[in-house]
């Protein structure tokens, strides 16, 4: 007996199959019926609306797959979780202004890093960007407020 869904063979007895495990359907014995010579019947010619016989037919050649480059060397799995070491590495690295910039961009945008990684550093423009936003309104809110204070002192001086 095979299995309907794979088509693997499996006992007669079996309920399910071993291979993938879809319920075995038992098959009733039929009685053998003596087949009945038939004649076929004739089938209508259609002519075809294509090119007729002799006609140049144009043959486009197959597209051949190109194979995959080798891969040399042990490969990263970039999804592996950070370790501690890693986080105080970055955060040593945030601490130093002209490092953290090229840091955060080499980590943004490039392929070759752990995902962990990559998405700390896009926390971290984020967050970047918020606070800049959040000083360059607070200062001219100050100045709108304060603005005329501050020109008396300057001016004075």
């Amino acid at each position: 007996m095979f299995c309907e869904k794979c088509g693997s063979e499996m006992l007669d007895t079996a309920k399910f199959c071993p291979s993938c495990g879809a319920k075995a359907e038992p098959v009733e014995e039929m009685e053998q019926v003596p087949e009945i010579e038939t004649i076929p019947e004739a089938e209508p010619v259609i002519e075809p609306e294509g090119p007729t016989v002799g006609a140049a037919v144009e043959k486009k050649p197959l597209k051949e797959k190109t194979p995959e480059a080798p891969k040399y060397g042990k490969t990263k799995d970039l999804t592996k979780p950070l370790s501690t070491a890693s986080y105080f590495g970055m955060f040593f690295l945030m601490a130093l202004p002209l490092i953290r910039l090229i840091s955060l961009l080499v980590w943004s945008f490039s392929d070759n890093v752990n995902v962990n990684k990559k998405h700390f550093a896009h926390a971290v423009f984020i967050w970047v960007l918020v606070s800049l936003i959040l000083a360059i309104v607070a200062t001219i809110v100050l100045f709108i407020i304060y603005g005329a204070t501050f020109y008396e002192i300057f001016v004075i001086w």
